[in-house]
């Protein structure tokens, strides 16, 4: 891409990652509108727009990372080419990559948020069925999920058959919340892990330049000492010609007294 061509990629791939950041927030929307839902039909409706808006939501983050990485591989190319522009690239590059990144933190954030709540609603009815429960014994049901604690109550079986559908629904969502979760882990798995890739090349191209930069200041260096040479001899010429003259001048007042009394 020549230049006005990776401008209009960058703002490309910025409106994008806004695009991006707008979903996120809809579906933060969603996923609190289905917190509070009072009807397992309402549930049904806010939890299939969240699933449609998530599967949108991978599949843009999937694309965005795939253009940066691209970006990036040809930054890398034009590093060692040494083209005047790559500094322009490069900096519009990291400023898309710390946009990107921060969606992927602020999505993930969002569904880890999520996940806590709906967790907290199943040791409601956990405890429900099950008063006297240790934080042990929560903690394990959340890890291994079973159906047995509702169905061996003692509380009433139209209550326990409620808790437990209430409990299914929720680790329901905390499988979809946790897939989600592994996905984005894997897009930043994915980003950082091309950065690794192409460290040699990064170290390769930076070793060219710093042995440059070496060179450039042993040149300065000899370029200075040049330069006080020179001035040293400027100023030795100087002081030669201001000896002269004294002596010129000397000479001349001399010759003016020795003439002056012999014509009296």
């Amino acid at each position: 891409m020549n230049t006005s061509e990776f401008l209009n990629e960058a703002i490309e791939v910025e409106k994008e990652i806004d695009e991006i950041t707008s979903y996120i927030r809809q579906v933060q929307t969603i996923q609190t509108k289905r917190l509070i839902a009072t009807s397992a039909q309402q549930e049904a409706t806010l939890s299939q727009e969240r699933d449609q808006l998530t599967d949108i939501l991978i599949k843009l983050l999937t694309k965005t990372k795939d253009r940066i990485r691209k970006i990036e591989s040809e930054n890398i190319n034009l590093r060692k080419d040494d083209q005047p522009d790559i500094l322009l690239r490069e900096n519009r590059h990291a400023v898309l990559k710390s946009k990107f990144q921060k969606a992927l933190d602020t999505y993930r954030d969002i569904e880890d948020s999520y996940m806590q709540q709906q967790k907290d609603k199943i040791i409601r009815q956990y405890r429900l069925v099950n008063s006297e429960a240790t934080e042990e014994e929560i903690e394990n049901y959340l890890q291994n999920p079973s159906n047995s604690i509702f169905l061996q109550t003692s509380t009433g079986s139209r209550e326990a058959k409620a808790a437990l559908a209430e409990v299914q629904k929720r680790h329901g969502d905390i499988q979809h919340i946790e897939k989600t979760i592994t996905e984005l882990l894997k897009l930043f798995d994915e980003i950082r892990l091309h950065v690794e890739e192409s460290d040699p090349k990064i170290q390769e191209v930076e070793t060219v330049i710093e042995q440059n930069a070496m060179d450039l200041e042993k040149a300065n260096d000899v370029l200075e000492v040049a330069n006080v040479e020179a001035k040293s001899a400027r100023n030795k010429k100087w002081i030669c010609f201001s000896v002269t003259l004294v002596l010129v001048v000397i000479l001349i007042m001399i010759l003016i007294f020795i003439v002056v009394p012999t014509k009296h």
